[in-house]
């Protein structure tokens, strides 16, 4: 992959911005960088221009029509603006996919982190500053950074926590979010950035007033597939769920194109098993043997979140 192994002596050389401390050692990567998320998602949508594609925004999916049958070559889809027929759907739904599961009749096994965004104000000084993320020796001591020309705020830069406190107690909902940053890990966060980014002032930060959420498998997979073979329709619905997704949208977009037109010679057929739903403990039926599992969330409940999803080659048949 053309990385280059640094180790301290090299860092502080070449990285002042962080800490001269002797244990850390670093992988550089001469290509590396950061995705600009606003406007990879207009490059996007500008691709789908002159291919009769129409994009819907604002639009909930609340269910499929149980009435048509299996043998159709098609699925009717119920939203908060009516109903079409789809021949293939494709869900792409980020943290919502749990729900999304739920109402197409199976439970997706995968968590939520609410993660903080914070800034640090800089020093004065001439500071070159990476991309970069860095690993402490346990799960909470991960933390990632952007340099300035990717900050939204003039004379500060991003440096945030990858981890939660409690990792026993995530979330299972977007709905159960609190868009309010845990006091605990603002402090485990400014102790880290005192003791290792000499460049900033740990002192002064800034949050935003919305937080991110993070999904996992408990594989730390993704999933790219059809449906389980015991879910109803499942030959005409995929689904994109879990992992970082937003670095790979445009193979993920690439793998789910190829599977919906090409479903049984589709060339990413050796790395389907890693992305299948066939995996120990990524999903489980819905019965009465196994409720939600948060059960003060309803099923019902679920199909009033406004969720994204996306229709590839969709033959869009009818809409009331």
């Amino acid at each position: 992959m053309g990385c280059e192994f640094l180790n301290s002596s090299d860092l502080n050389r070449r990285y002042p911005f962080f800490s001269k401390n002797s244990t850390y050692k670093g992988i550089f990567h001469p290509n590396s960088g950061y995705i600009n998320v606003t406007v990879l998602m207009q490059a996007l949508q500008n691709l789908t221009i002159g291919y009769n594609i129409t994009i819907r925004t604002q639009e909930a999916f609340l269910e499929l029509d149980p009435s048509v049958s299996e043998t159709e070559n098609h699925v009717r889809i119920f939203t908060n603006r009516g109903s079409l027929n789809a021949s293939k759907v494709v869900f792409a739904a980020g943290p919502f996919s749990r729900s999304i599961s739920e109402n197409l009749g199976f439970f997706l096994n995968m968590i939520l982190w609410e993660l903080p965004t914070m800034y640090f104000a800089l020093k004065p000084g001439n500071v070159t500053i990476p991309t970069w993320s860095t690993f402490g020796g346990d799960k909470q001591s991960l933390y990632y950074g952007f340099p300035s020309p990717s900050s939204d705020r003039p004379g500060y830069v991003k440096i945030s926590p990858d981890f939660i406190q409690d990792f026993s107690n995530p979330l299972l909902y977007p709905g159960d979010r609190k868009n309010v940053t845990d006091p605990w890990l603002i402090k485990r966060t400014t102790d880290w950035v005192t003791n290792n980014i000499p460049s900033v002032d740990s002192s002064s930060y800034e949050l935003k007033n919305f937080s991110c959420l993070a999904s996992f498998l408990p594989d730390d997979g993704f999933i790219i597939s059809y449906l389980p073979k015991e879910i109803r329709y499942h030959d005409k619905l995929l689904m994109y769920a879990g992992g970082w997704g937003m670095k790979f949208v445009p193979l993920w977009a690439d793998i789910l194109g190829d599977l919906v037109l090409n479903p049984n010679s589709t060339k990413y057929a050796s790395y389907l098993p890693d992305l299948s739903f066939d995996i120990a403990n990524r999903w489980s039926p819905i019965n009465i043997l196994t409720p939600p599992v948060n059960e003060t969330i309803s099923i019902m409940a679920n199909k009033q979140y406004v969720l994204m999803f996306i229709i590839l080659h969709a033959f869009v048949k009818n809409f009331h």
